[in-house]
């Protein structure tokens, strides 16, 4: 039976006969192979109409909307965005490299300069948490840079003077498949611009305007009002891959379904569309490991400020993510992290295990309730007659003839600083205020130990230990 798109696609072929096509070539089934059983599913989607191609990807993207043969198409999607007429006059090389790892986190870049010799840079960013405006400004400044320099060289070939007249306009146009936080406290807006403007009124040209597309927004809105013009016709186009939402683009903006046609002849070159396929899959792994080390990083450094401040209560949901996991186990076997990023989830399950055992105290840490430190703590707080002194354990005996009016300090002190009572024990700061009574050693004793001195701590203090 044939799906939805191969109803307007006869050409689309099915899942069997693209892999029976793979198998029965030696070359093609060694790059088949070479994919995990995701990926091969996710490629026999793509050729078989059951999933819509990724335009924005590259590679795609290019095939169908290369500003150098079909300029067209170009144009009226950045006519669309900038609200103007556009004419591509050329196609500019990507000759500067990004600052720092930010183009690791890039999957699609095209920079045109259009027919006012203004330049536009279309890019797609795949996790826009990690593009904030400072980099925006940034890669504007460069690219408002390039033409500076540019316009200069070209006329002093001509041996005629410069002027600033000559620099044009830069637009920064980015699409973000996963965009900042901040964009979701607009959740019915997916289109914001920015450009200077003075507090006076007055008029001054500085070139630079950005245009910032959430598409995880768009989908949202899409879902609930469907279609409601052309701007939002490209966007589907480029982001969704639903069938069904295919088709009805189809029938209401008649004009995508000759892309769609070009990507579904395209598919029926199988070494062609792998070849892009896993060029594909390499960007967006390597994109993948760079996302993770700054996940994994940002979840650290969120987890040491925590501890800094007091305020551990998160530390047993943090503690038990793979990410977390990852990155404890990348330091402890000196390992890059991609041997843990690519996995299978049942062995990385077990490295997860392993971390969370040792995190959790399960070695003989704590013996007749006495908890013996990985290596000697010195206390740096402000309890004056203890501040400077080192200490290799704690003894924690008295925290099981504390008594029901000090489980109810304990408890008033987690309400007071916020914290919900619920599952109390495995809360970090009810274990400090527990051991702060029963040691009489202060609280900011407990919350400056090292994270899995910390973890230890909580599980000995937990009234089950008692028990």
């Amino acid at each position: 039976m044939a799906n939805v798109l191969q109803k307007y696609f006869p050409m689309i072929r099915t899942r069997e006969d693209v892999r029976k096509e793979i198998t029965g070539n030696d070359r093609l089934m060694k790059v088949w192979q070479g994919w995990n059983r995701e990926q091969q599913e996710l490629f026999l989607d793509y050729c078989s109409g059951q999933r819509g191609v990724r335009i924005l990807y590259d590679t795609f993207f290019k095939e169908i909307l290369d500003p150098n043969t079909t300029p067209e198409r170009v144009e009226e999607l950045l006519s669309l965005i900038l609200k103007q007429k556009v004419k591509i006059l050329k196609v500019l090389p990507l000759e500067s490299p990004r600052l720092g790892d930010e183009q690791s986190l890039i999957v699609m870049d095209v920079v045109v300069e259009l027919e006012d010799h203004s330049i536009a840079n279309l890019e797609v960013q795949k996790a826009g948490y990690y593009f904030p405006g400072q980099r925006a400004a940034c890669y504007s400044s460069d690219l408002l840079l390039r033409q500076y320099r540019r316009v200069r060289e070209d006329l002093e070939k001509q041996e005629k003077r410069f002027s600033y007249k000559e620099i044009k306009k830069v637009y920064t146009i980015i699409l973000y498949e996963k965009s900042p936080k901040e964009f979701h406290d607009f959740p019915r807006d997916y289109m914001h611009r920015f450009a200077q403007r003075s507090d006076t009124g007055i008029e001054i040209d500085l070139l630079q305007e950005y245009v910032f597309i959430s598409l995880d927004n768009f989908h949202g809105i899409l879902h609930n009002k469907g279609i409601r013009n052309q701007l939002e016709a490209w966007l589907t186009f480029l982001s969704v891959d639903e069938p069904e939402t295919i088709a009805k683009l189809i029938r209401e903006y008649p004009q995508f379904e000759k892309y769609y046609e070009e990507i579904y002849k395209l598919c029926r070159n199988t070494e062609r569309v792998m070849q892009m396929f896993s060029e594909e899959l390499r960007e967006l792994d390597r994109n993948t490991v760079q996302y993770m080390i700054d996940d994994m990083k940002d979840e650290i450094d969120a987890q040491k400020e925590l501890i800094e401040q007091g305020n551990t209560a998160a530390l047993g949901i943090i503690e038990s993510t793979v990410g977390f996991a990852m990155a404890l186990a990348t330091k402890a076997t000196k390992k890059p992290v991609e041997l843990f990023k690519l996995m299978p989830r049942a062995l990385m399950n077990q490295v997860q295990q392993a971390v969370m055992k040792a995190m959790s105290g399960e070695k003989n840490d704590v013996s007749k309730h006495v908890l013996t430190f990985e290596q000697p703590y010195t206390y740096d707080g402000k309890k004056g007659e203890i501040k400077g002194q080192t200490f290799d354990s704690i003894d924690l005996t008295e925290v099981e003839n504390l008594c029901t009016m000090n489980e109810l300090t304990a408890e008033n002190r987690m309400v007071a600083e916020g914290f919900a009572t619920v599952n109390k024990d495995r809360n970090y700061f009810h274990a400090v205020v527990i051991a702060s009574q029963a040691t009489g050693l202060p609280e900011d004793f407990f919350t400056a130990l090292p994270l899995c001195e910390a973890a230890k701590l909580r599980n000995a203090v937990d009234s089950a230990f008692f028990e």
